[in-house]
């Protein structure tokens, strides 16, 4: 139970009182399943199958009075799964995965612009603005585009029961967080206003990422692109300014976004 959920329930009026303690033991229970799950498919051998069966909550009984007396389960909920090699039940960081995914989601804004998932690099300033040049329609080429890197990942042991960092996290896993850093640059236009274009390119860009879809990166039928991932946290816009690059005035910025991911201890 998270830090504040006592206050809610003693502030909860009798029918709201069911209804919050009914989520809290679906969320306990998710956990639990999440957990056992995990350690099972750890366990099963390669080639083999297995099947986790549990209860799943779904009422709550009371008084009346707001009183709780019991809950209802139902049981027969199960999950399928066939085991894996050793060496794939070894969890390692995907980090290369999430990138890719975080740029195909930078790259559904419309006039993104040229989207490169690494530093680019050219020995002159001139060919390193050609990796930007973007046919904007009409005949009309800009200099306009993003790139994503890693800047940096930190990791951190938990146990079963922490919660540190937003999340519960099993025993046996430890959550690494890394910061990738998206940095986008654009042509000067002062005539077309175009600091107001690249100031909504930025919005757009970080309006991606504010549904629950987009922050755990699910595909379109809702299964997870990166298994490892427990969730990114939503963009952080912490550049904007005018660089000069070669002879070019460009708008730039730096958008950071982290992305928390699960890997099983060895």
């Amino acid at each position: 139970m998270r830090r504040g959920d006592f206050g809610g329930l003693l502030n909860a009026r009798p029918g709201a009182l069911e209804a919050e303690v009914l989520r809290l033991a679906r969320e306990a229970m998710a956990e639990v399943v999440e957990t056992l799950g995990r350690e099972a498919r750890r366990r099963t051998p390669s080639g083999a199958t297995g099947e986790l069966r549990g209860s799943v909550f779904t009422g709550i009984r009371g008084d009346g009075r707001g009183a709780v007396t019991g809950m209802v389960a139902s049981s027969g909920a199960s999950t399928r799964w066939r085991g894996r090699s050793r060496r794939e039940s070894v969890a390692e960081s995907r980090y290369r995965e999430i990138g890719d995914a975080i740029l195909a989601e930078v790259s559904k804004a419309a006039g993104a612009g040229r989207v490169h998932a690494y530093q680019r690099w050219s020995a002159d300033l001139g060919g390193y603005l050609d990796l930007f040049r973007w046919e904007a329609g009409g005949g009309v080429v800009q200099i306009r585009g993003w790139t994503l890197t890693r800047e940096r990942a930190r990791e951190e042991a938990a146990s079963i029961g922490s919660r540190a960092g937003g999340g519960f996290t099993p025993g046996g896993l430890n959550r690494r967080t890394h910061t990738f850093l998206l940095f986008g640059i654009m042509g000067a236009e002062d005539a077309a206003g175009s600091e107001l274009a690249f100031q909504d390119a930025i919005e757009e860009i970080c309006g991606r990422f504010r549904d629950e879809r987009a922050l755990r990166l699910l595909d379109e039928s809702g299964a997870p692109r990166v298994r490892s991932l427990e969730r990114l946290r939503p963009p952080q816009v912490d550049l904007i300014e005018l660089r000069t690059f070669g002879g070019a005035l460009c708008h730039y910025a730096e958008i950071r976004i982290e992305a928390i991911e699960r890997i099983r201890r060895g």
